[in-house]
């Protein structure tokens, strides 16, 4: 159980980079890559390390965000005018899939979905049928490849523990070699969480999905991450840019950007996102709550010393490699001990109550660990209704 890589626009060069080796896995992104560059990236990766290679159809992207996605041959096109709900229809993309997949040095295959508007329970069937196509057509071909069934869901869908049950028994009564499991949220994706309504039922369906056994990989995931290795998750998958940290229908300005271009630091030990300007006035005030735990990596002395230098120069390449370092570290102790995640969570609060006696405020607006009582809320009562 390890990270997983979530390839995005221009990531290939983060695979076996410096502090990132406990990453185990790749995602590729076929919307950002024509087929022969996937081609010539997989053999890449392979020659950088021991990774599960998973490939994504990623037709539940909308439109707007579909990139090279149409130059793959699998890709349908009468996509956006067919019947999507015919399962005869979906026969021959899964037989155009299985022939591409079959060339391709892959480990493991995700079913295919499309993204619907009615979430009802026609529309995970639907799913269900789909991956078990592929599965009989894939393993006839190899047998090796492992096949996941692709779950996409609203998290506002979660608020429902009736609906959270149906769903998970519907995506749970056929048979996959794993879950592939892609939120769908409207939030801000530089945005923490902190509806607990939504982070319950996220949890509570993860936990549906652990207790059939079969190992589960969350995309796009954040400092999130703390919450769905609490409820059982096997691998989280995190990227470069935030827009890979979070999966939305909506277009934000921290897009592929990562941000403006704004570097950002991950403290460990606020559980936060901290911009140069915050992190500074941190430093000044002599707060002993920076480079704690999995932020105090390989990057991290970079980083700092770089901005304490008068030569100092643009860091948000260093981010971007610090976070993931910490992402990765985070993810490795967590398998090994989830309950740390409740500690981590307390420590964090008292980090923020020091930032608070010294009036070292964060200039991004919102950014001020409210989340963080509305987490540990919601694990209390994830705990009262599971234990």
């Amino acid at each position: 159980m390890a990270a997983y890589f979530q390839m995005g626009h221009d990531t290939e060069n983060l695979i076996g980079e410096k502090g990132l080796e406990l990453f185990k896995g790749i995602i590729l992104s076929p919307l950002n890559r024509n087929p022969d560059e996937l081609h010539r990236y997989i053999k890449l990766f392979r020659g950088k390390g021991t990774y599960d290679i998973v490939f994504d159809p990623q037709l539940y992207f909308p439109r707007s965000k579909r990139g090279d996605l149409k130059s793959h041959p699998y890709y349908p096109k009468d996509f956006e005018t067919a019947d999507l709900s015919d399962i005869s229809w979906w026969s021959s993309v899964i037989d155009k899939l299985v022939k591409y997949v079959n060339v391709l040095e892959i480990d493991t295959i995700c079913s295919p979905v499309f993204l619907t508007r009615s979430w009802r329970e026609d529309y995970y069937l639907m799913s269900v049928k789909i991956k078990d196509l592929l599965n009989s057509q894939i393993k006839k071909i190899n047998p090796q490849k492992k096949c996941f069934l692709t779950i996409v869901i609203d998290v506002k869908d979660l608020t429902d523990k009736e609906k959270i049950l149906k769903t998970a028994s519907i995506v749970s009564s056929t048979e996959s070699d794993g879950y592939y499991l892609v939120f769908l949220n409207d939030i801000n994706p530089r945005k923490e969480t902190s509806k607990d309504d939504l982070l319950f039922g996220m949890m509570s369906f993860v936990r549906e999905l652990k207790a059939t056994g079969k190992p589960i990989i969350v995309s796009h995931c954040s400092s999130d991450l703390l919450l769905y290795k609490y409820a059982g998750a096997d691998h989280c998958a995190t990227g470069k840019f935030f827009n890979l940290r979070r999966f939305t229908e909506s277009r934000f300005e921290d897009s592929s950007s990562g941000g403006g271009q704004l570097p950002y630091w991950f403290e460990h030990g606020l559980i936060a996102f901290l911009r140069e300007p915050d992190l500074l006035r941190i430093l000044e005030n002599r707060l002993d709550i920076i480079n704690i735990d999995s932020s105090n990596n390989c990057w991290s002395k970079i980083i700092l010393e770089n901005i304490k230098s008068t030569k100092h120069n643009p860091w948000i390449k260093y981010g971007w490699r610090h976070y993931l370092a910490s992402f990765s570290l985070m993810e490795e102790e967590l398998t090994k001990n989830p309950l740390l995640v409740e500690d981590w969570i307390l420590r964090a609060q008292e980090n923020w109550n020091q930032i608070v006696a010294t009036r070292s405020y964060p200039e991004e607006p919102d950014n001020n660990g409210a989340w963080l009582a509305i987490w540990k809320q919601t694990i209390d009562n994830y705990k009262k209704n599971t234990i």
